[in-house]
Formats: structure tokens, sequence, C-alpha cells
């Protein structure tokens, strides 16, 4: 059986209910779901095995299984998914989600107050490009391709402010909440920028991998999806490689593999042994 991913990913089917396209146009290049896959890309990109969830499976407790919980895309959530949430976050799990998350009532579509866990006060709506400081770097922000918006003003009241733009606004928030933790990400960025940030907040609540796969190039993006499928000891390792890297380092954390997994073998060179870096090519 396939083992489950580290970071969990909402498909909100009522958001994507909700949107109406206004041509046929729009309904084939499907913006919305572009939006979506842009944050499992760059959770991918980041390093995480992701896993997509449903509302419904976090109505029946699955989010408890993933220590890390991104949602994306979703202004509007089933009845009584936003108290799964919280419990989740109370209960020491990390959240991480975009500037409209949680926004609309999926009943009446109006506007919602940011759920307690956030812990911050949204301020309005912008298209405008900006630049964002963080963690010493500068990022440039972009508009999302289903409403060209590219973030929300925050009020972070108590909550610990990551990241800011040129006018000293709030643009990445850290909120405590129970043992858990919730990051509020305020503004839109290309996925490269995404995926920095998404790293940086992975390593910040400490989400292990089973893989640490780096690229011989250091300023190529990664985009290199594992797959690990185990049982009493034996495991597969399978490695999908999206962005066409040819060099590659894997190095295997025996930390997060079954039990009694001592020698590996690639399949391809048929090639056994019990080292934990493997450099080549994919």
């Amino acid at each position: 059986p396939r083992r489950r991913g580290n970071v969990a990913l909402l498909y909100s089917y009522p958001s994507f209910r909700a949107r109406i396209p206004k041509s046929n146009r729009e309904m084939n290049s499907a913006p919305l779901t572009k939006d979506l896959a842009k944050y499992y890309a760059a959770a991918v990109a980041a390093g995480a095995c992701v896993e997509i969830v449903r509302d419904d499976e976090i109505l029946a407790g699955k989010l408890g299984e993933y220590p890390v919980a991104v949602f994306a895309r979703c202004p509007r959530v089933s009845d009584g998914v936003l108290g799964k949430i919280g419990e989740y976050v109370a209960a020491g799990g990390a959240l991480i989600c975009d500037f409209d998350a949680f926004s609309r009532d999926d009943d009446t579509a109006k506007p919602l107050a940011s759920p307690d866990f956030l812990r911050l006060t949204r301020e309005g709506y912008t298209d405008a490009i900006a630049k964002v400081l963080f963690g010493g770097t500068s990022l440039v922000t972009s508009q999302r391709l289903s409403d060209g918006l590219a973030g929300v003003g925050v009020k972070a009241g108590s909550s610990v402010v990551l990241a800011c733009d040129a006018q000293g606004g709030a643009a990445i928030v850290r909120s405590e909440f129970g043992k858990g933790r919730s990051y509020f990400i305020g503004r839109e960025f290309p996925l490269p920028g995404l995926s920095g940030v998404l790293r940086a907040l992975f390593k910040e609540v400490n989400c292990r991998r089973p893989l640490i796969l780096s690229p011989r190039s250091p300023n190529e993006p990664l985009y290199v999806e594992p797959y690990i499928f185990a049982s009493e000891g034996d495991c597969l390792i399978v490695l999908l490689n999206y962005g066409a890297q040819k060099e590659v380092d894997l190095e295997l954390n025996r930390d997060c593999l079954p039990d009694g997994a001592e020698v590996f073998t690639d399949l391809r060179s048929g090639k056994a042994d019990t080292a934990r870096k493997y450099p080549g090519r994919l």
C-alpha cells in the first residue's frame, strides 16, 4: 500500500462549484484549477509528499493524519469543516492558507470574518503588484489567473509578521492557536517564489521529508514527486520527474521509512547497497 504523504492539500468542492465560467474560453482554460495546481507544484518543489483531501474527508477526521495542511483557493468550505480545522490546529497541526481562504459563507456567499485559528483581520483585496521581503529575500508578487487579485491587506494584531511589503504592510503572518500554529500567506507569488516560501514554512514546523532531492544546478527548480509504497519492511520508491531534471542527488531519511528497510536497490542499474545518498541521473 502507498504510504501517506506528509502534507494535505484541500480540493474545495464548494469553492469550485460556486465559480461559474463567463465563457467557453474561461471554462476550457480552467484558471481556478491552475491556481490550485500552482500550490500543489510549489509544495512538491519544496520537497513535500502531497495528498489531496476533500471536505468530506476532513469531516471524517482525516486531517489529523498529516503534520501540515495547506488550504488554497478555498474561500468556501462545507458546514462543519472550519470546526474540524480549528480542532486540528489546536491539537498541534500546522496550517498554511492563502489570502482568501475561509472568506465566504457557502450558502449566502456573504463575507466571513477570519476564523479564530488565524488570529488576524483581512482589510481589503488588491490587484497591485508589489515587492515583499521574506527571510532576507525580495519576492515580487503576481496576480491570480482566476480573478486577477494579488493579495489582501492584513491587520496582524498579536500575530507574528514574517514578511512585509515595501510600505510595511504584513504579507505573511504566523499565529499560535492551542498547541499548533497557522500561517497566512497574504500575497500571491509566482511558482518559484511560492515554493521558496513553502519550503521555509515546512522547515519551521519540522515537516520531515522521507526523501531529500537536490538538483545539481543550485538555481534549478526541482519538480520531482516521490511516491512511497511500503509493507512489512519492504518499500518501493517511485520518482515522477515532471521537470525533466537530469542530475539530482537523492538522500533517504530512514526515520521516515519502514522499519527494517536497510538495503536499497536501484531498479534501473540493479545495484544494491546500504548507502543513504545516491548521486546520479533520473
